[in-house]
C-alpha cells in the first residue's frame, strides 16, 4: 500500500510544472493595483471606493472595450515595489491577465497566447502604469464577446527570462467584476392609468432578486413626426442608476426591451392602448433624460406622477444592480392618465364651505360671524385694540409680538409638527387674554387669588393623616364582593398553592403611603373606542364621507396623561391626550361617483388632541377600599386633519371667490385651498375606572416598590363637539362614542 502511494505522489510532482525558480528581484515584490483613467483617458488614478471600481467592470465598459471606443474600455495595472530589490535588476516583466498564467501548458486556453503589456524593471523604480484595456481583463482570450457572468479576473505580473516553463517571479491581484444583467418581471399584475399618473405593479421576483438594487422607469409621448418622444413633464427626475454602452461610449446596447403582457391578460387593450406597437427610439436606447420615476429593488410597483391627463405615455421599466447592469421590459401597449375625484374635491362639488389651512388665531378659532369661535378671534382683537394699546407698555407687547413672534407662522405653514406645538402653547395664554379682557386686570388677580386659596384647602384637606382607612357599608361590601370573586374567577385565577393564604382586598390595612393619596401624582391611560367623524352632518341629503369610505366607524387609538394638582376627596388636575384615525379609499372616477377609479386611492387622516381638566373620585378605594374609581373629563378639542390625493400630495382644489369650484386647469383668478387644516372645539366624558391590582396584594406590593401605586381597566363615554364652535368653514370632526382600555397611576 505504501508502495503505491508514494508512486503516485511521484506521478503527480513530474506532472506539475514548476512554477518558480530563484527570484530575479532578490526579495522583492511587485504590488499590482488597478487605476481608472479621468474622462480623457490620459491620466489614472486609484478609485476612491470600491464600488467606484465595480462600475467600471460591468457590461457596459466590456463593450465599449469590445468595440475600441472611447476612454471608458482603458484602465491601468499600477505597478510598485513593496519592498523594492537589494540590487538593481534588469528584466522584463510581462502583464498577462486570466487564470493559471503561469502555466505554460494552460496559458494559451486560459491567458491567451502573447502578454497583454510588458515593462522593465528598472521602470518600476518610479512606479509604472501599465494600460489595459476592460475587455483585455474580462476577455482574456479575445473570444470577441463579453462574458456574462459575475467573477473574479486576475491581473499577473510574471518574469521569465526563459521564455520557458521555469518561472522566476509572479505577482497578482484579483479584480471582481459583473456583467451580468439583474432579472427583470416575466409579466405584470396591473398596467393602468391614474390621475395625473400611471402605475405598474409585478409579481415578486424570486430568482436572484437580491441582485436587483433599483427599479427605474423611462417614459414619453410620442412627437408629431410619429417616429421620436417628447420626454413626460418634470423629466429627468433621478439620475441614471444603470450605465447604457451607448451613453457612454456610442456603442449600440445589444439589446431591446421586452415586452410583456398582463399576469391577466385583458381583452381590452388598457387605457385607450393601441394595437399597432411603436416604441420610441429614445426609449428604446434608454436615453436618460426620459427617466421618470424610480423605486428600490424590493419593490413589486411603483406610480409615475406629474403626467398629463387623457396622454397616452409609452414606458419602459428597468432593473439596475449595484454596478448599473440592467434588463428592460415594456408592453405592447400605451397608458393613459386619467382624471379622478378625491375625498377632497368631493366634499367641494357638493357644497362645503370647508377651508383649508393655518393661522393660529383667526383660522384655528374662526373669524368674523363663524360663531363662539368668531367671538373669539374678535376678543383677542379688542384685547389688541382696547387693552394693550391704551398703556405704553402693551403698545410694546403689541410691537414685540408682530416682530418676533407673528414671523413664526411661516414655520407653522410648512410644518405639521410646529402648527401643533405652536397650537397647544398658545391655548393658555389666549385663556388669560380674554379673561383679563373681560374681567380687566384687577378681576383676573382676584380670580387667581381665590383660586389660589381654593387650592390651598384642597391641598390642606388631601394631607391629612390617613390612618387605618374606614370599612365599607355592608352592603357595598357584599356587592363589591361579589363583582371582585367575578373578576378574580375568569381573569385572575387564584394559584392554588396561595389558595390558603388569601385574604380579600377590604380587609388589608395597610396605608397608601406616607403621603397618602396625595402621593400620586400622575394618571395615563392608552385606550380604545369605536370612532366615525361628523363630516356629514354638515351635508343636508349628502353623505361624502360615509360615501367614499363607507359607514362603519373605524378603531380610534388614544394615548392621555393626566398630572394631578390637588387631591379633595379624589384627584384633580389637567391633562392632555393624543390620538389618530385613518382610512383609505379609492377614488371615484371622474364624472362618475358610482365607480371607483383603480390605482387611485384617497386618504383621510385625523390626529384629535384635548387639553382637558378632570376629576377622580378616588375616595371609594382611598377610604372604604371598594376599587372603583367614577371620574369625569371636560376639555378644549384640537384636531388636526388632513386629505392625501392619489399622488400621495396633500388635496387641493381651485375656488372661485364664491367657493364655487374652478374648472381643471382654470386657475385664473382662483384661489387654492389645501385639504389641510385643525378644528377646535370642546369635549367631555364620564367613566368608571377599576383598580384591578386590589385582586392581587402579592401584584401590588411589587408594584409600590417600583413606584406604580395603581393599574386596571377602565370605560368611558365621550361626548366631542369639535366644528369650529359652529364654523361652516371649520371641518366637524367630533362623534358621541365610548372608549375602553388601561390605566396607571403613579
Amino acid at each position: 500500500m505504501l508502495r503505491r502511494l508514494a508512486v503516485v505522489v511521484i506521478v503527480l510532482c513530474a506532472a506539475i510544472p514548476v512554477a518558480s525558480a530563484d527570484s530575479v528581484l532578490q526579495g522583492g515584490a511587485i504590488d499590482i493595483t488597478v487605476w481608472l483613467p479621468d474622462s480623457d483617458g490620459i491620466n489614472y488614478s486609484l478609485p476612491q471606493t470600491t464600488l467606484e471600481q465595480d462600475r467600471y467592470f460591468n457590461s457596459a465598459h466590456c463593450l465599449c472595450s469590445q468595440n475600441d471606443a472611447g476612454p471608458e474600455q482603458l484602465f491601468a495595472a499600477h505597478l510598485s515595489y513593496n519592498p523594492a530589490p537589494a540590487a538593481a535588476v534588469s528584466e522584463t516583466v510581462e502583464i498577462w491577465t486570466g487564470s493559471d498564467c503561469n502555466d505554460s501548458q494552460l496559458r494559451d486556453a486560459s491567458c491567451g497566447p502573447d502578454p497583454k503589456g510588458s515593462v522593465g524593471t528598472e521602470a518600476i523604480n518610479d512606479t509604472e502604469n501599465v494600460q489595459l484595456t476592460v475587455a483585455q481583463l474580462l476577455d482574456p482570450t479575445a473570444s470577441g464577446s463579453c462574458p456574462t457572468v459575475e467573477q473574479t479576473a486576475t491581473i499577473w505580473a510574471i518574469i521569465n527570462p526563459e521564455h520557458d516553463a521555469t518561472i522566476e517571479d509572479q505577482f497578482t491581484v484579483a479584480v471582481d467584476s459583473d456583467t451580468q444583467a439583474p432579472p427583470s418581471p416575466v409579466s405584470f399584475d396591473t398596467a393602468t392609468g391614474a390621475e395625473s399618473a400611471i402605475e405598474l405593479s409585478w409579481p415578486t421576483i424570486v430568482s436572484n432578486a437580491s441582485d436587483i438594487e433599483y427599479y427605474q422607469v423611462l417614459c414619453g409621448t410620442l412627437n408629431a413626426d410619429g417616429e421620436s418622444a417628447d420626454p413626460a413633464p418634470n423629466s429627468p427626475t433621478q439620475d441614471p442608476r444603470y450605465q447604457s454602452s451607448r451613453d457612454l461610449c456610442d456603442v449600440p446596447d445589444p439589446f431591446e426591451p421586452t415586452a410583456i403582457t398582463l399576469t391577466t391578460p385583458s381583452t381590452d387593450a388598457p387605457d385607450g392602448g393601441t394595437d399597432a406597437f411603436y416604441l420610441p427610439r429614445e426609449l428604446a436606447q434608454y436615453n436618460p433624460a426620459y427617466i421618470c420615476g424610480e423605486t428600490n429593488g424590493n419593490a413589486t410597483g411603483i406610480r409615475i406622477d406629474g403626467l398629463e391627463n387623457g396622454v397616452p405615455y409609452y414606458f419602459v421599466l428597468l432593473a439596475v444592480d449595484r454596478v448599473g447592469n440592467f434588463s428592460a421590459v415594456t408592453m405592447h401597449q400605451t397608458l393613459t392618465p386619467r382624471p379622478a375625484t378625491d375625498f377632497w374635491e368631493d366634499l367641494q362639488n357638493k357644497g362645503s364651505n370647508v377651508e383649508g389651512g393655518f393661522c393660529l388665531i383667526a383660522d384655528t378659532y374662526g373669524d368674523g360671524g363663524g360663531g363662539p369661535g368668531g367671538a373669539i378671534t374678535e376678543g383677542l382683537r379688542r384685547f389688541r385694540d382696547e387693552t394693550l394699546a391704551s398703556s405704553a407698555a402693551g403698545r410694546w407687547l403689541t410691537a414685540r409680538y408682530y416682530a418676533d413672534v407673528a414671523p413664526l407662522g411661516a414655520i407653522a405653514r410648512r410644518s405639521t409638527i410646529a402648527r401643533v406645538a405652536f397650537a397647544i402653547v398658545l391655548l393658555p395664554l389666549v385663556a388669560v387674554a380674554l379673561l383679563w379682557h373681560l374681567l380687566t386686570l384687577p378681576g383676573l388677580i382676584a380670580l387667581s387669588l381665590l383660586a389660589r386659596a381654593g387650592w390651598c384647602a384642597w391641598r390642606r384637606r388631601a394631607a391629612r393623616p390617613v390612618g387605618r382607612r374606614r370599612p365599607a357599608p355592608a352592603a357595598a361590601r357584599v356587592g363589591v364582593a361579589a363583582g371582585v370573586a367575578l373578576i378574580a374567577g375568569v381573569a385572575l385565577a387564584p394559584r392554588p398553592a396561595a389558595a390558603q393564604s388569601f385574604s380579600p382586598y377590604w380587609e388589608d390595612e395597610t396605608p397608601l403611603g406616607d403621603d397618602g393619596p396625595t402621593a400620586i401624582k400622575w394618571h395615563a391611560g392608552l385606550k380604545l373606542g369605536p370612532y366615525t367623524p361628523a363630516i356629514d352632518s354638515q351635508f343636508t341629503g349628502a353623505s361624502p364621507y360615509g360615501d367614499m369610505f363607507g359607514s362603519g366607524w373605524t378603531v380610534l387609538p388614544v394615548v392621555e396623561v393626566d398630572r394631578f394638582l390637588a387631591w379633595p376627596s379624589g384627584q384633580l388636575g389637567v391633562g392632555g391626550s393624543i390620538g389618530y384615525l385613518g382610512r383609505t379609499a379609492n377614488a371615484y372616477v371622474e364624472g362618475d361617483p358610482s365607480m371607483r377609479a383603480e390605482g387611485d386611492e384617497t386618504k383621510f387622516r385625523m390626529v384629535p388632541m384635548s387639553l382637558n381638566l378632570i376629576y377622580r373620585l378616588t375616595m371609594l378605594d382611598d377610604e372604604w377600599r371598594i376599587p372603583v374609581v367614577p371620574y369625569a373629563r371636560v376639555g378644549l378639542s384640537y384636531y388636526l386633519w388632513w386629505v392625501r390625493a392619489p399622488s400621495g400630495d396633500l388635496a387641493y382644489v381651485y375656488e372661485m371667490s364664491d367657493g364655487t369650484v374652478c374648472p381643471e386647469n382654470a386657475t385664473d383668478g382662483c384661489t387654492k385651498n389645501t385639504a389641510i387644516g385643525g378644528t377646535l372645539g370642546v369635549q367631555g366624558s364620564i367613566g368608571l375606572s377599576i383598580r384591578a391590582e386590589r385582586i392581587d396584594p402579592s401584584a401590588a406590593a411589587s408594584m409600590r416598590t417600583s413606584g406604580l401605586y395603581h393599574a386596571g381597566f377602565y370605560a368611558e363615554l365621550q361626548l366631542a363637539k369639535v366644528d369650529g364652535f359652529g364654523s361652516d368653514s371649520k371641518l366637524a370632526l367630533g362623534d358621541t362614542t365610548w372608549f375602553a382600555g388601561v390605566d396607571f397611576e403613579f
